[in-house]
C-alpha cells in the first residue's frame, strides 16, 4: 500500500539474518510523516479500521524508536562488560598446514611393535611465537571493524603465511594493517610499497653489486635480518611485513623466494640465499632465515590498474574482505553528526557502494578537518559535507551513456539530491550535469 502512494521506503541493511534488518530511525519517522500527510488528504482506506490502527501506530512511533535506541545502547554496554580481556593462548602458525606428515598406507601392519629404547633426554619443545594480533589491539579492531573481522584475521594468521586485505579504496586497509601490533615506533613493522615495475627478487630483497660483488640490501631484507637476530636472542614478539598495493604488479614474479620458503617448518628450509660476498653493514651475512615470528599481510584493490592474483598466490594466502558502514567510518574518525546528516550519507552510500564510491575512512577524516575549520571556511556542517561528498565520493563515479544500470543509478541519485541532498548544493549541481551528459549520449568520467 505504501508503494502505491509513491512514498520512498527507508534504507535498511540485513543484520544477523534474512528477517532481521537494521533500519535508519529518522528515515522511518520521515516516511510515517509523509504517510500521515497522505492519509489526511484521502479517506480511501482498504478497511475503515486501518485508519485507527495507523494513527495509533504513528502516535506511538517516536516513543518506540527511543525505546529501541535505549535498549540497543544497553545491549552494547552488557556485551562490552562480558568481553574477556584475557589474551588467547599462543598458537604456532604452521608455514604450510597442508604439508603435515600423513601415515603411508601399507598392505599389512605388524601385530606387535618392538619395544622402544629408553630416551636419554626428553626433547625440548620448539619455542612458539606470540599471537600476531596483540591483545591491546583486539578491542579496537572489534569495536571499529566488528567481531567478524577480528575472528577472520585471527584465523587467517593461524592458517596461512600470507593474509590479504581486500576492500574499496579508503575503507581503512592500511589503517588497520599498521595497527595490528602494539608498535607505535614501527620497530616490528615493515611497510613495503610495491612498485608497478617490479619484475624480480632484486626489487624486494636487493641485488649483488657487479663491481664489488657485495650484496646491496633493501629495507625489507634488513628487517628480516633484524628479526632473525631478535629470535635468536629469545624475542618471541610478532613482526609484521605489510605489502601496500600488493597486486599493482604480478606478485609471483618478485615474491617467489618467500612463496617457496613459507611452505616449510624446518629452519634449514626457511633460509633465503642473498648472493655475493654478503653485506658489510649487516655483518657480512649471505643468507637470512624467515623466523616463525615474521608474518606477511598485503592490501589489494580491485580495479583496472591492478593485476589478478594467480592460483599459486591464492593457494598460499587467506583473503579477508574489509567493509565499513558510513557510521563506522565516522566513528573511526571520531566525527559526530546529526541524524539528518547521517541519513544523507547513509542513503548516498547505499546507492554508490556497487560503484566502489563508498563513504570511506579517508572521507570521514576529511570531513573532520573541514568541520574543525568551518568558521575560517565560512561553512556550516551541511556545507562541509557538501564539499567532501563532491570532492571525494561523487568524484569516483563513472557512468556510461545508454547503460540501463547506470541510468537507473542516476535516477536514484537524482531522487537523493532532491530529498536528503536538497541542502547539498554542490552535489545537486554535479548530478544535474551528469543527467545532461547522459541525455546527449556522453559518458560521465570524473578524472
Amino acid at each position: 500500500r505504501v508503494a502505491n502512494l509513491g512514498i520512498k521506503l527507508p534504507y535498511y541493511r540485513h543484520a544477523g539474518g534474512l528477517y532481521i534488518k537494521q533500519i535508519d530511525g529518522p528515515a522511518v519517522a520521515r516516511m510515517f510523516e509523509e504517510l500521515a500527510d497522505a492519509a489526511s488528504r484521502s479517506n480511501s482506506w482498504f478497511d475503515p479500521s486501518d485508519a485507527g490502527r495507523f494513527h495509533a501506530f504513528h502516535d506511538a512511533l517516536s516513543g518506540w524508536l527511543e525505546t529501541a535506541r535505549n535498549r540497543a545502547a544497553e545491549l552494547m554496554r552488557r556485551a562490552e562488560a562480558r568481553r574477556s580481556t584475557t589474551p588467547p593462548p599462543p598458537v604456532r602458525r604452521p608455514a604450510n598446514p597442508q604439508a603435515r606428515s600423513t601415515p603411508t598406507p601399507s598392505a599389512r601392519q605388524p601385530a606387535e611393535q618392538a619395544p622402544c629404547p629408553a630416551a636419554a633426554e626428553p626433547r625440548r619443545p620448539t619455542p612458539l611465537p606470540s599471537p600476531v594480533i596483540e591483545p591491546v589491539r583486539m578491542d579496537w579492531i572489534r569495536n571499529t571493524y566488528g567481531a567478524g573481522t577480528l575472528q577472520a584475521l585471527s584465523a587467517a594468521f593461524l592458517t596461512k603465511p600470507l593474509v590479504i586485505l581486500r576492500g574499496d579504496p579508503g575503507v581503512g586497509k592500511s589503517h588497520l594493517a599498521v595497527r595490528l601490533l602494539d608498535d607505535e615506533p614501527r620497530h616490528r613493522t615493515c611497510v613495503v610499497a610495491v612498485g608497478a615495475t617490479w619484475r624480480g627478487r632484486e626489487d624486494l630483497l636487493g641485488y649483488v653489486n657487479p663491481v664489488s660483488n657485495a650484496f646491496s640490501a633493501t629495507p625489507f631484507t634488513r628487517f628480516l635480518v633484524a628479526a632473525e637476530r631478535a629470535w635468536a636472542q629469545g624475542d618471541r614478539r610478532p613482526r609484521l611485513v605489510v605489502f601496500e598495493e600488493f597486486n599493482i604488479s604480478q606478485p609471483e614474479h618478485w615474491l617467489a623466494d618467500l612463496l617457496v620458503v613459507t611452505q616449510f617448518d624446518a629452519e634449514v628450509d626457511r633460509r633465503i640465499e642473498l648472493g655475493g660476498t654478503g653485506n658489510a653493514e649487516l655483518g657480512g651475512v649471505t643468507s637470512v632465515c624467515l623466523t616463525p615470528a615474521v608474518h606477511f599481510l598485503a592490501t589489494i584493490n580491485t580495479d583496472h590498474t591492478t593485476r589478478p592474483l594467480s592460483p599459486r598466490v591464492l593457494d598460499r594466502s587467506a583473503i579477508v574482505s574489509l567493509t565499513l558502514d558510513p557510521r563506522e567510518a565516522l566513528a573511526a574518525a571520531e566525527v559526530e553528526l546529526s541524524e539528518d546528516l547521517l541519513g544523507a550519507i547513509s542513503r548516498l552510500h547505499s546507492h554508490l557502494q556497487r560503484k566502489g564510491a563508498s563513504f570511506s575512512v579517508r572521507a570521514a577524516l576529511s570531513l573532520r578537518a573541514c568541520l574543525a575549520a568551518r568558521e575560517s571556511l565560512g561553512l556550516d556542517a551541511w556545507g562541509a559535507l557538501d564539499l567532501v561528498l563532491e570532492q571525494e565520493v561523487l568524484s569516483k563515479v563513472r557512468l556510461l551513456a545508454r547503460d540501463p544500470i547506470d541510468e537507473e543509478l542516476l535516477e536514484q541519485l537524482d531522487d537523493w539530491s532532491q530529498d536528503e541532498g536538497s541542502s547539498l548544493t554542490r552535489c545537486s549541481v554535479l548530478i544535474e550535469g551528469w543527467k545532461e551528459r547522459l541525455a546527449t549520449g556522453q559518458d560521465v568520467i570524473q578524472a
